[in-house]
């Protein structure tokens, strides 16, 4: 596969996440301002309306932990409103709801906290992607 300028940018947005996350406990302490959240959401959808057919969305995910870990934890700081985290997801990324595309992304999660050393939290707490 030919590598695109999106694909390239997100590269470089998730060694930069990554590096980030592996020096810090919990996502918070990463102290990103909502621009630098923006950016990586704007992103993440770009890749997403670029590379899904093409690469399948979970090979997304596991070539972009931090990326998805960013855009993911990121709304939910920035727009989280109760019962609507999805609807609200799927606006800001301009992409379609995708049921079977969240499921993936709830199925993951714990994964991708593992993958960062980000300590994870009570099963409880995932409600809000529920």
């Amino acid at each position: 596969m030919t590598e695109s300028f999106i694909w390239q940018q997100a590269g470089d947005e998730e060694f930069l996440r990554a590096n980030q996350l592996r020096r810090v406990s919990l996502f918070i302490e990463l102290n990103l301002d909502s621009d630098e959240i923006a950016r990586s959401q704007e992103l993440f959808g770009r890749l997403i309306h670029a590379h899904r057919n093409s690469v399948g969305i979970e090979r997304l995910i596991e070539r972009f932990p931090a990326l998805t870990l960013t855009t993911l934890i990121g709304h939910a700081g920035l727009a989280y409103e109760k019962n609507r985290y999805w609807e609200s997801f799927w606006a800001e990324l301009d992409l379609t709801q995708d049921a079977e595309f969240e499921n993936l992304l709830r199925a993951k999660l714990r994964r991708l906290l593992g993958s960062s050393d980000c300590a994870s939290f009570p099963s409880s707490a995932t409600n809000m992607y529920r």
